[in-house]
């Protein structure tokens, strides 16, 4: 019975030989986080999308009125556009520090409008809160 040579053995072998050349290193020209895309929001539009986040001090301008639009984080998920109530929930989250960023341990962001401010008060150092606003 035939033994079977592994794959890296041929690899090596092959590169002895010259008939594979090593890849050079990538250079990396920007950090890992920026290449993901984060969720921004116009609240005067009630309109969502995802961009790459941009340096300190500037924003994205909103595609339909041309206003300051809002990091919202990478799991931020936009109501219906005629859905007020959501929207209104959702900028007041966002106003007290809350950004949508994933799954924690803390507990889930409230359902409803009527909900927002127990919430706040009740959670000032939620995991998902920016840390300035912690109480």
């Amino acid at each position: 019975m035939l033994k079977r040579d592994r794959k890296a053995d041929r690899m090596a072998l092959r590169r002895k030989l010259g008939l594979r050349r090593p890849r050079p290193p990538l250079k990396v020209t920007t950090q890992r986080w920026t290449r993901r895309l984060f969720a921004y929001a116009c609240f005067k539009c009630r309109l969502s999308f995802k961009r790459r986040p941009l340096a300190v001090g500037q924003i994205h301008a909103c595609p339909t009125c041309g206003g300051e639009t809002f990091e919202m984080g990478r799991y931020f998920r936009a109501p219906k556009r005629t859905d007020l109530k959501q929207w209104r929930k959702v900028q007041l989250l966002w106003t007290a520090g809350y950004r949508f960023n994933g799954r924690t341990k803390g507990p889930p962001f409230p359902a409803r409008l009527s909900e927002v401010e127990a919430f706040i008060r009740d959670n000032p150092r939620h995991p998902n809160r920016l840390r300035e606003y912690w109480v």
